[in-house]
């Protein structure tokens, strides 16, 4: 049975968790993997941004964003797993 898009509704069933980061404040609302697939940066209602090791599921840094606002917005630019951008409800 279609799920998705080609998403298939087994695959979705037989997903599970791999691990917790636990660091936000605040409600998660966007993650993003940098190119090579070993670090991850997440955006929450806290107004932070944290880049995760995923292999050791450790937390790497905080990013003090500035936003005053929840963050719903996150990524890696390419080619710079150094910067990231962020988008949020206050611009």
């Amino acid at each position: 049975a279609k799920w998705r898009g080609d998403c298939n509704l087994s695959f979705v069933q037989r997903l599970e968790l791999q691990g917790i980061l636990d660091e936000h404040q605040g409600c998660v609302n966007r993650m993003a993997w940098d190119e090579t697939g070993q670090l991850l940066v997440s955006g929450s209602d806290d107004r932070q941004a944290i880049i995760w090791d995923y292999a050791s599921k450790k937390m790497r840094t905080v990013v003090a964003t500035g936003h005053n606002m929840n963050i719903f917005g996150v990524r890696f630019l390419p080619n710079d797993p150094t910067r990231i951008v962020t988008g949020a409800m206050d611009g």
